[in-house]
């Protein structure tokens, strides 16, 4: 799998190999145009030199979809 993130830092769009990770999204308040997700993943650090350098990453998302 991978991750696919546009970065609020000068790395820019980047795709990150994941090694494990998931994603649950809240289907009654998607249904009401609002996204509440909890994620985890575990991705290799693009910026590293070393093969075995990965990336733990978790967090909440949680706002109105708009167009």
């Amino acid at each position: 799998p991978r991750v696919e993130l546009n970065s609020v830092i000068s790395y820019g769009e980047r795709i990150y190999v994941c090694r494990s990770g998931s994603i649950t999204i809240d289907q009654e308040l998607w249904k009401k145009g609002i996204i509440k997700a909890a994620f985890q993943f575990s991705f290799f650090a693009f910026h590293s030199t070393r093969e075995d350098d990965w990336v733990d990453w978790e967090g909440i998302i949680w706002c109105k979809i708009t167009d």
